[in-house]
């Protein structure tokens, strides 16, 4: 698999009404009635109360299972998937990257000052999980050095450039 699935689990609300009501049931059962059994009760009410996610507007959770890809969840609010899950945050927010001023030289040899905004948003949350599409790092190096092959090729004054063709002198 290699591309993401977006699920739509469960309303959180009815399962924190549920897990809470067999946790605090539980408890007062067990003084109630005297029975230890109702601690399976209140052990469940608690495991369950694992598997709530919230999910704020500009984020996602991606789930796993022991390891294993399992969806996505994209939609705000509180839901409720299975406890086992491992759920992991992914922000959906526009992040940006400004590099630090280089100084190159253009076509022409006239030194210029250079710098880069990079401005990237995840669409893939499969992709940013596991193929490392989150993070700047990976690919900030690159940036700069493909921006330092970019700046030589062009001359920064173009009436040079222009002179230089009327003189018939070849620039490239």
């Amino acid at each position: 698999m290699t591309s993401e699935k977006v699920k739509k689990p469960a309303s959180g609300y009815f399962m924190l009404f549920f897990c809470l009501l067999l946790f605090f049931g539980g408890i007062a059962a067990i003084f109630m009635y005297e029975q230890p059994l109702f601690s399976i009760a209140v052990f469940f009410g608690f495991f369950f109360l694992f598997g709530l996610i919230l999910v704020n507007p500009n984020s996602s959770r991606v789930l796993l299972l022991f390891g294993k890809y399992k969806g996505t969840v994209k939609k705000n609010g509180l839901f409720w998937v299975n406890p086992l899950y491992t759920k992991k945050k992914i922000s959906l927010r526009a992040s940006n990257f400004d590099s630090e001023r280089l100084k190159v030289n253009d076509k022409l040899g006239n030194p210029i000052m250079i710098s880069t905004i990079l401005v990237w948003r995840v669409t893939d949350t499969y992709k940013a999980a596991f193929d490392g599409g989150n993070e700047i790092g990976a690919f900030t190096g690159e940036l700069i050095f493909r921006m330092e092959i970019e700046a030589t090729k062009y001359p920064l004054e173009l009436t040079q450039v222009s002179d230089n063709l009327k003189a018939g002198k070849n620039t490239s």
